[in-house]
This record gives structure tokens, C-alpha cells and sequence, in this order.
């Protein structure tokens, strides 16, 4: 029996991705150790190479503190592997605190905040008011940090308009699962609450 660890890798990897059935994977960070020995998280280095699913790569759009962006998912937007649509924003972090706020009649929203100096990323479903995703706090520095407008993953693939807000200062936010918000009318492509 070789109980020998194997030896660290290094060199240029490649990751493709594909549409198709797979396993959902948890969003979050994959992390890879170099031959420094240093970790560096996945999603930080090489977020500018983020692709579509029409194999575009994927822009950064900036929305300001005091802004409200509309806007639409689509099935010509990012896929992530989980089968959920996402588009990309990026804005810079005042002093103190900040609430980001993703709203959608059409789809269950999902907020995720990442940034160089965030341990990890910052993911909120329901936190807001209704069925509406919420981030408040005060970022560690100004950024850029970086908006995923996401969905549930269940249904896979829900598209819909959405509005999307950055305040100055702090709003409550709710920790409860807000059930409902899987059972919203008939137009509406909705999913559960989950853990990413």
C-alpha cells in the first residue's frame, strides 16, 4: 500500500466548461496551492475569464453607490455550474456601510459579493424585504468588488428583469428562510431557499 502524498502540480491548467447534466457543486471558493505554496483563490484569479455560455467572455459592468440598475437575465447570460444564469457587476466601496440589494418578480434572486480582500464570498438569498436578496455591511477596503445577479438553483436556468441597488449606509437584514418565496404566482419561475 503507498501511502505516499502525491506531488504538488504546477504549471498551466485549462478548466472547461460544459451545459449538460452534471453534479450541482456548491458556490464558493476552489482553491489551488502553486508552487510558492501560496493559496489563491480560483474564482479572484480569473474572474476576467469568466465565459458565457454562448463562449463569450464575461464583461464587468459598474454600477455606482446611489445607483439602481434594471436589468434582465437571459439564456444568452454566464452559466454557472449549477445550471443558474448570472451577470457580472463591479463597484467601488465607500467608507463605512453599504447595502446591496437584488430585487426580481420573475425569478428567486441570489446576491454574491466577492472581492480580492473577502475571505470568501458573500452570499445572500432572502435577506431583504419580500423575496429580495440583501447584503449590508462595510467592506474590509474600496475593491472593485464584484455582483453576481444570480438565481435559486431549483428551477435550473430562471430567467426575468431584476433590479439592482447600492446604498450608503446599513438596512436590517433577515436571517429567516422565507419559504414563500418558492411559491410565488403563476408567471413567476421561482425556487426554493438553499446553501451555496
Amino acid at each position: 500500500m503507498n501511502t505516499a502524498r502525491p506531488a504538488h502540480s504546477t504549471g498551466h491548467f485549462t478548466l472547461r466548461v460544459t451545459e449538460g447534466e452534471s453534479t450541482v457543486e456548491t458556490k464558493g471558493n476552489c482553491r489551488f496551492r502553486n508552487a510558492a505554496s501560496t493559496t489563491q483563490t480560483l474564482q479572484q484569479a480569473s474572474s476576467a475569464t469568466t465565459t458565457q455560455s454562448s463562449g463569450q467572455a464575461a464583461s464587468f459592468q459598474t454600477i455606482r453607490v446611489g445607483e439602481t440598475v434594471n436589468g434582465t437575465l437571459s439564456s444568452s447570460d454566464s452559466l454557472y455550474p449549477d445550471n443558474t444564469y448570472f451577470k457580472f457587476y463591479q463597484f467601488t466601496a465607500p467608507s463605512g456601510p453599504v447595502t446591496v440589494d437584488l430585487a426580481s418578480d420573475d425569478f428567486d434572486p441570489v446576491l454574491i459579493i466577492r472581492g480580492d480582500d473577502l475571505g470568501n464570498s458573500i452570499i445572500n438569498d432572502d435577506g431583504g424585504p419580500g423575496c429580495a436578496a440583501r447584503v449590508s455591511r462595510t467592506f474590509p477596503g474600496r475593491g472593485p468588488y464584484r455582483i453576481l445577479v444570480n438565481t435559486t438553483s431549483t428551477p435550473p436556468r430562471q430567467t426575468g428583469r431584476f433590479s439592482l441597488s447600492i446604498m450608503q449606509g446599513s438596512s436590517p437584514t433577515r436571517d429567516d428562510d422565507n419559504s414563500n418565496c418558492g411559491q410565488r404566482g403563476a408567471g413567476a419561475s421561482r425556487g426554493a431557499a438553499h446553501q451555496r
